[in-house]
């Protein structure tokens, strides 16, 4: 508890150093409570000349004044953020051997490289490389896509990144001090002593910053990560406030100055609402979650760590970061919930594939499910054993399918009688060592005991035609084994999990009518958190038989396009008036409800077959919406969505099998209990699975 504790206290503290620098203001470093060796040296800091070499490259020949034009800019926008910046000029084309570029880097005068390259007449890549790492927690590369829409506008947008890049620059020494003065608490070698400093434990001796950091960097895996966890962050947010007020679109949203938004929010509460952003923007909000929780599980914190990581991160982008806009309670149940759930499910996945498949291919698809595990495991692939990221025990179970097939849809409404191509990535972990081999256990788990992730879609000439996402975790369960062998050495007995678990489902498919304004499409959507709820899983063997039986039931936070809403709007002549704005203006209301699933197969020799049956239901909630007092015929909307689904596969060889199966998918949608509308689809798929 006591390392979770200064985990949280480190975040809150630590997040808000690099998000200082709000468009139109001066930069101003924040005043905490930190220690004092820092704070003498903060001019210092800033009148150090920082030596930069700016590189320009385009797909096309540049001209001599456009490539200083560029370099000017670039220089200009340093120089903007306080910092003293001694810059050079290189044109370059590019290339990862580029001379110019290769003798700047040796030279080891220059500490970081900015890149701008033109790769299209409507796009440019930006980078910035650190040439001087001071430790193991400094970024090495981090980049961006500028779109040039033509009107000048990229040339503001970097502008603003360059200043940016040196004004994080300028906070470094004050963000590391900051988490090593969190760390301290669970370092055996630095403390901070009476006047701040930080000093030798068992000498009392008082050590400058740059020796108290590298001793608890040095220290052990746990306080090494810890920083590096931290800095990595601050990367993160730091440019993500950039992007996020370069956003002309976010500034509709924009209610509050600073100080009226942190008193409605922190204090009164009256900012503490349901926004009314686009489904995607909301939805994105989970895998935005997703990477700050990776940033902390990839570096070796547990679980529950790497939750408060995420939820504390969410917190301070809603109350600092978006200071202009509501606190969005969707926002911090989407961002936590659904970033631990798709986090972890990507993380275990990650684990599984750098365990099992060597080559480039597997370590290319673990970094596409866990980019900063797999950068992770890669940059301490030299370290002493126990520093890198746990690898998954390969005693314990897992199956990760890759599918390609053929699928023919029929629909009630909306586009019907299409044939699609369908891809597909599913994969469960059971992280229980001998899960599967005789013995007897029964034991309560206290971490990750299982996880889940599905991603699957369909396009036609007509265009997408579904797109189903589900992540779900298990994060603690009571596991019983009983297994043994027959006569036959065939498996007998049963494994049993019971626990709690969260999940993750995002489906989006044909089947809206028409649109409230031009920015809500014809899609269904339907988004779930499925928030907490009880999963049984049991498996039974006899005979050479294998039956798998799981159960869940979730409470479900929701966001649901109304299946019902347009005819109701119909009969009220297609006015909007009166509703709460995210219906008003997106078409889906926020909701909760219930979401129960079962499932069930049985192997025998190289034959499957299944079925599954899974119902939600949802109503919308009233209160608590932005711009509340707009809601005056507020309306109460209702959905109900059930899945039913047969297969049956053949096992072709040990890693390859075909599969058949019918599902059929329902949905009802009533407004206010007097309109109502339905509709219903069929797909019938063919699927070659591969199994690695």
């Amino acid at each position: 508890m006591k390392s979770r504790l200064f985990l949280l206290g480190t975040i809150v503290t630590l997040l808000p150093l690099m998000a200082v620098n709000f468009p139109g203001k001066p930069a101003k470093a924040l005043d905490l409570d930190i220690p004092r060796n820092l704070t003498d040296t903060r001019q210092a800091v800033k009148d150090i000349t920082r030596k930069v070499v700016i590189t320009v490259g385009s797909y096309r020949p540049l001209s001599d004044h456009q490539v200083q034009e560029t370099c000017t800019l670039v220089h200009s926008a340093f120089n903007s953020s306080g910092a003293i910046v001694d810059s050079n000029c290189l044109r370059t084309s590019g290339s990862l051997i580029d001379p110019d570029v290769k003798e700047a880097r040796a030279s080891g005068v220059f500490q970081y490289r900015l890149d701008v390259q033109r790769v299209s007449r409507e796009e440019l890549v930006v980078s910035v490389e650190n040439w001087r790492r001071e430790d193991g927690s400094d970024f090495e590369r981090v980049g961006w896509k500028l779109k040039d829409d033509g009107t000048g506008a990229w040339e503001t947008k970097l502008y603003k990144l360059a200043s940016q890049v040196m004004g994080f620059d300028l906070k470094k020494s004050l963000i590391k001090e900051t988490l090593l003065a969190h760390a301290t608490y669970e370092s055996r070698k630095v403390g901070l002593g009476r006047d701040g400093g930080f000093i030798d434990k068992a000498t009392g001796v008082a050590l400058q910053m740059k020796d108290a950091y590298r001793a608890v960097l040095n220290e052990g895996p746990k306080q090494r990560n810890y920083l590096r966890a931290g800095v990595e962050m601050a990367v993160v947010m730091g440019f993500a406030m950039y992007k996020y007020y370069d956003l002309v679109s976010n500034q509709l949203d924009y209610d509050y100055d600073f100080g009226e938004g942190l008193r409605k929010k922190l204090i009164t509460m009256e900012a503490v609402l349901y926004d009314d952003n686009d489904l995607a923007a909301n939805a994105g909000h989970a895998f935005a979650g997703m990477v700050y929780y990776q940033v902390a599980r990839s570096n070796n914190f547990g679980p529950m760590e790497s939750f408060l990581f995420a939820t504390a991160s969410s917190a301070f982008w809603e109350v600092i970061g978006e200071y202009h806009e509501v606190m969005s309670i969707n926002d911090m149940i989407i961002t936590p919930i659904g970033g631990y759930v798709i986090g972890e499910a990507m993380y275990q996945m990650g684990r599984v594939i750098r365990a099992r498949n060597k080559s480039l291919g597997g370590y290319l698809l673990s970094a596409i499910l866990d980019t900063p595990g797999a950068i992770g495991a890669w940059r301490d692939r030299d370290a002493a054993p126990g520093t890198t990221p746990e690898g998954f025990n390969a005693d314990s179970w897992a199956r990760l399918d890759l599918s390609a097939g053929l699928a023919s849809l029929s629909r009630k409404r909306g586009r019907t009688g299409v044939n699609a191509v369908e891809l597909g990535f599913e994969g469960k972990m059971v992280d229980i060592p001998l899960y599967d081999e005789p013995g007897q256990e029964q034991r309560v788990v206290t971490s990750t005991a299982l996880a889940e992730l599905l991603a699957s879609g369909a396009a036609s000439s007509k265009g997408g035609e579904y797109f189903k996402f589900m992540a779900k975790t298990a994060f603690g369960v009571y596991y019983e084994k009983n297994l043994g062998r027959d006569t036959r050495g065939q498996l007998q007995g049963y494994t049993f999990l019971f626990g709690p678990a969260s999940a993750v489902d995002f489906e989006e498919r044909p089947g809206a009518t028409g649109p409230l304004t031009d920015e809500t499409h014809e899609y269904q959507f339907v988004g779930t958190i499925n928030m907490i709820g009880p999963t049984l899983d049991f498996t039974a063997y006899r005979n050479g038989m294998k039956l798998h039986l799981v159960m869940d039931f979730y409470a479900d936070f929701a966001m649901v396009r109304s299946f019902a809403l347009d005819e109701y709007l119909d009969a009220k002549g297609r006015t909007t008036d009166g509703l709460n704005t995210v219906v008003a203006k997106r078409a889906y209301y926020y909701g909760v409800g219930y979401t129960g699933r079962v499932q069930m197969s049985v192997e025998q020799g190289r034959l499957e077959a299944g079925a599954a049956f899974s119902t939600s239901s949802w109503s919308s909630l009233q209160e608590r919406h932005r711009r509340q007092e707009l809601a005056t015929n507020d309306v109460e909307m209702q959905d109900t969505y059930q899945r039913a689904e047969i297969w049956v596969a053949y096992k072709l060889a040990r890693n390859l099998r075909v599969e058949a199966s019918l599902e059929r998918i329902r949905q009802v949608g009533r407004v206010n209990g007097d309109f109502r509308a339905s509709d219903s689809e069929t797909r019938a798929t063919g699927r070659l699975i591969y199994s690695f």
